[in-house]
């Protein structure tokens, strides 16, 4: 068995997991731009399968002809996890607060300002129209006969 001098792997949702597990194992990776390395392999003119990648991305290696990209550290997955599960939850809130305002506008409430730095919190103001009262039916001596 030969041994291995490095590993290549293409970018991809996987690449950052693969790339240090087997940095871990002892192995040295290279992490390739998929961009770069699909129009490399597309002038070999070879079928798209896995094997033919396989080989392609070993020609590459063999060459040096391949684009390293940096791949990130755990933390700095974990730091970027949290600011984009917070940006969600943000926009998720907004949303909230719009379809809220929107209802309470169908029924003629205007809630006060939002999250800005004029809010007040808990101010509604209570609709601003007249409300329309049915009349009752006239009686026997108003009717015109």
């Amino acid at each position: 068995m030969v041994p291995i001098e490095r590993a290549v792997i293409e970018t991809g949702r996987m690449s950052s997991a693969i790339c240090l597990g087997l940095r871990e194992l002892g192995l040295a990776v290279v992490c390739i731009d998929a961009r770069q390395a699909h129009q490399s392999l597309k002038a070999m003119k070879a079928n798209k399968t896995d094997p033919h990648d396989a080989a392609g991305l070993a020609q590459l290696a063999r060459t040096g002809f391949f684009k390293e990209v940096h791949v990130k550290s755990p933390a700095a997955h974990g730091v970027r996890s949290v600011i984009t599960g917070r940006s969600h939850l943000v926009e998720a809130r907004v949303r909230l607060d719009n379809m809220i305002r929107g209802l309470c506008a169908t029924f003629g409430y205007r809630p006060g300002a939002g999250q800005g730095k004029h809010s007040s919190k808990g101010s509604c103001r209570p609709p601003t129209f007249l409300v329309w009262v049915k009349p009752s039916p006239p009686c026997c001596r108003c009717v015109p006969s």
